[in-house]
């Protein structure tokens, strides 16, 4: 009688981290992330490449840099979402790391990142923080300590946390608690990290300096920020507590943003005295030390 071998979904992870860069017609950026990759892509990971059918001289760029490549898929597909699913699907990896083609990554944060995860087995997914510049201002991502990130929608939506998805490092097998990235949805790694969240993953912001994201005219966070209003309302509908929506509903009526502001004014005018002025230089220096926030 034939048995059935025992085994776990680690056991057929071959490598330690996935790298995937998605890219379209953009080889000159593509070089640059490519050359970044040889520096941090370690010996037991691997890289996969996705390209959505490029037009440009993409594939020659492949070429040049075939010695860290070891996956190269080029077909068209329906956007940059379908292209991370394919990357995901196609992973060996234990973790998984997307690198987008026109961002700065740094070896000794993902080597953390890698380390920090070791260390927490009962973490699925950490955020980490990085700088993002748009406009040529400057802009930290970052959560301090003590904010208990991750411990429900409700507190990422009410502080204003970070779902950037420069910063995400998961584990492979979370996708089989919480899905792949929605095709249809203009920002897919927020609704990742929602979604995670609110299925019960252990999610995690991380105080590592990872990444700096630079906003140009031709980016996909640019390209959208149009339908940035109406996503967040739908991921708010979507996961958010029905007393946290009871109460943003209510917030955000006109009558109820009037009156608040005039209570806000009242107080301020009688209690102007007891109020203590706080440089604002100093109330968020970032505390890069790879710790739980």
């Amino acid at each position: 009688m034939k048995k059935v071998r025992k085994t776990t979904f680690d056991s057929f992870n071959s490598k330690r981290i996935s790298y995937i860069i998605s890219t379209k017609n953009r080889a000159d950026r593509l070089r640059n992330a490519l050359i970044s990759s040889r520096n941090y892509k370690g010996i037991n990971d691997e890289l996969i490449v996705i390209d959505g059918g490029s037009t440009d001289n993409t594939k020659e760029v492949v070429d040049e840099f075939i010695d860290i490549i070891d996956t190269f898929v080029s077909e068209p597909d329906m956007n940059d979402k379908e292209a991370w699913n394919k990357g995901f699907l196609l992973s060996r990896g234990k973790y998984i790391k997307q690198i987008m083609d026109d961002d700065i990554f740094y070896k000794e944060a993902l080597e953390k990142a890698n380390q920090v995860m070791e260390k927490n087995p009962e973490v699925d997914m950490i955020v980490c923080g990085g700088i993002r510049k748009q406009n040529g201002k400057e802009t930290v991502i970052y959560v301090p300590p003590g904010s208990n990130y991750g411990s429900s929608v409700d507190d990422i939506f009410k502080n204003g946390f970070t779902t950037s998805g420069m910063g995400i490092f998961f584990r492979r097998n979370l996708l089989f608690k919480v899905g792949l990235f929605e095709v249809d949805r203009p920002y897919p790694d927020k609704g990742f990290i929602l979604r995670s969240i609110y299925l019960g993953g252990n999610i995690k912001f991380c105080r590592i300096n990872m990444f700096y994201h630079t906003l140009s005219e031709d980016s996909l966070t640019v390209k959208t920020e149009d339908d940035y209003v109406s996503e967040y309302r739908l991921l708010l509908n979507r996961y958010c507590s029905d007393k946290y929506k009871k109460m943003f509903n209510r917030k955000n009526r006109i009558w109820y943003r009037i009156l608040s502001r005039g209570l806000k004014i009242s107080r301020s005018l009688i209690s102007k005295r007891n109020f203590n002025i706080i440089n604002s230089k100093n109330i968020s220096k970032p505390i890069w030390d790879g710790g739980f926030s």
